[in-house]
């Protein structure tokens, strides 16, 4: 039941979005064939090979239907990469909970813009990374994030700093005192502004949730309940 939920919630804003331009691309698609058959069993008593006006009209039927067709591909595969992307960061978020809690000890999960360093500044869609720092002060990576500025913007809010956060031994994020509890919203975006935006809300308790549409025009909501917005 609960996968069955999840399926219906990521595929009801797409086929309710395209679901005019898919019947009428398919009533197209239909007349494209009804004509042609017409046109086919008119030829056994007439002719061989159609004529100009026939292959006129069921060339331009073709180029209606793609014109149709390609637009919903197009964003179809916009809709699935920025799912894929974002359960990609919900799922990074997530493993540095996971070290913090099996390792007992502080996991720092950062934006990067060399894949080494907590060098990014508020450019997580440029990539990130988690790791752990030894009695020693030395620093072991666990895990990088790849770049997908390409494509996509990710910005933060809500923790003190934007760049940068910590999880405790219990798995909680930390706020400027070390004091656990703090939470925030991830929000990914693509050109499509924020009717295509994604969210990963973090918990006081450190969990990585996704937030869903309400309806198909509505946009999806952040940590504190506000509609995201896109730059």
């Amino acid at each position: 039941m609960v996968l069955k939920t999840t399926m219906n919630q990521l595929t009801k804003g797409y086929f309710m979005t395209f679901n005019h331009q898919k019947l009428t691309a398919h009533l197209l698609a239909h007349a494209a064939v009804h004509f042609m058959i017409y046109t086919l069993k008119m030829n056994k008593h007439t002719q061989s090979g159609f004529t100009l006006i026939e292959l006129l009209v069921t060339i331009t039927i073709a180029c209606l239907v793609a014109g149709f067709a390609v637009p919903s591909i197009q964003s179809l595969v916009q809709s699935n990469y920025m799912i894929a992307k974002t359960n990609y960061l919900r799922g990074s978020i997530s493993f540095a909970r996971s070290i913090a809690i099996s390792e007992f000890s502080q996991v720092t999960f950062c934006a990067s813009d060399d894949q080494t360093t907590c060098s990014g500044n508020n450019t997580w869609e440029n990539g990130w990374i988690i790791y752990t720092t030894d009695d020693a002060g030395i620093n072991t990576i666990h895990k990088v994030g790849e770049d997908v500025s390409s494509t996509l913007t990710i910005t933060v809010d809500y923790f003190y700093d934007p760049t940068t956060l910590t999880f405790d031994e219990q798995g909680q994020v930390l706020d400027a005192s070390n004091i656990p509890g703090l939470r925030g919203t991830f929000t990914i975006c693509n050109e499509n502004g924020a009717s295509d935006g994604r969210v990963v809300n973090i918990n006081t308790q450190g969990r990585a949730q996704k937030s869903y549409k309400e309806s198909s025009s509505s946009t999806v909501k952040d940590i504190t309940g506000v509609s995201i917005t896109c730059s």
